[in-house]
C-alpha cells in the first residue's frame, strides 16, 4: 500500500494566514542570531497586499530588519511550505489619528504608503518638558570629597615619594 500524498501546501492569502499563526511559536525560534534579536520585538499586523506585514517602532529598526528579512522569508518558507512575502512598516502608537488617508511622503520599502499601512499619519515625537533647576539649590562638594591628582596618584603608590627637581 502506498504512503499517503503530502497535503499541498496552502497558496497565497493562506500561507500568510498560517504564517501570521505560526509566527510566535514555530517561526521566531527558528530565526538565528541578530535576525532574531531584531524580529524579536516586531507586532504582527497580518496580511496587507498579499504580504506578511510586521510592525516597527521606528525607521532605524525597520531598516535593521531589512537586512535579514530574505532570512526570515526563507525561515517563513521552511515552516509554513511555501514562499512569503515579509513587509516591514513603521507601527504608530495608539495616539495617533488617522486624517483621512492624506499622503504624508512615508516609504516602507515593501509597497505604498507607511502611514497608510501603519493606520495614521506619520508620529512627531512628543515635546520633552525640562524641568526648571533652581541653581540656590545646588551645593558645592565639600573639600574633603575632593582629591587632587598627586593625592590619588600616592593613594595608588603607597610609600611613593615625590621628587621634585
Amino acid at each position: 500500500m502506498p504512503a499517503p500524498a503530502p497535503a499541498p501546501a496552502p497558496a497565497g492569502a493562506d500561507l500568510v494566514a498560517v504564517t501570521a499563526a505560526r509566527w510566535a511559536a514555530d517561526i521566531k525560534p527558528k530565526l538565528k542570531g541578530l535576525a532574531r534579536a531584531l524580529y524579536s520585538n516586531t507586532t504582527v499586523l497580518g496580511e496587507r497586499n498579499g504580504a506578511f506585514t510586521l510592525g516597527v517602532s521606528n525607521e532605524a529598526t525597520r531598516a535593521k530588519c531589512e537586512e535579514h528579512r530574505t532570512d526570515v522569508q526563507a525561515a517563513i518558507a521552511a515552516v509554513v511550505g511555501g514562499p512569503v512575502v515579509v513587509q516591514l512598516v513603521i507601527e504608530h502608537g495608539p495616539g495617533d489619528h488617522d486624517d483621512g488617508g492624506h499622503d504624508h511622503g512615508g516609504h516602507d520599502h515593501g509597497g505604498g504608503n507607511r502611514a497608510a499601512q501603519a493606520g495614521g499619519p506619520e508620529a512627531s515625537p512628543a515635546p520633552i518638558e525640562e524641568e526648571a533647576i533652581d541653581l540656590d539649590d545646588l551645593v558645592d562638594a565639600p573639600p574633603e570629597a575632593v582629591v587632587s591628582p598627586l593625592d590619588r596618584l600616592q593613594q595608588a603608590f603607597p610609600g611613593s615619594q615625590l621628587v621634585e627637581e
